[in-house]
């Protein structure tokens, strides 16, 4: 994620903290109350407002329902995450650990993803 060529070796170590940091987001906030409530909850809800009046068959509806689920579930870790970690003052940690802030972003955007799938 920087600019140069990485060796082998330093782009396992870079893959490696990023893995980590994607594995404590996973461990920490997906099972937020805000994570499963923006991302589980409020889809449904969504769903039905825009479903109800609709004259067709629900099974049309679901494959929408799943996708708007997977975005707001996937797309919901970092927003819950960055203020936590800010207010536990462990956000500073990122900062001074030998880490790069891109292979930081991809850990963070790997947590997302993981989990949405």
């Amino acid at each position: 994620m920087t600019g140069g060529a990485l060796s082998p070796e330093r782009l396992g170590k870079e893959l490696r903290r990023a893995l980590v940091i994607a594995q404590k987001d996973i461990r920490i906030y997906c099972l937020k109350p805000p994570v499963l409530l923006f991302g589980l909850v409020f889809p449904f809800f969504l769903f039905l407002s825009f479903y109800i009046g609709k004259k067709g068959p629900i099974s049309e509806g679901i494959p929408g329902l799943v996708c708007i689920s997977l975005f707001f579930a996937s797309s919901n870790i970092a927003p819950a995450g960055m203020p936590y970690e800010r207010m536990a003052k462990t956000f500073s940690r990122y900062l001074t650990a030998p880490v790069s802030l891109g292979w930081m972003i991809l850990g963070k955007t790997l947590a997302g993803f993981v989990f949405g799938v």
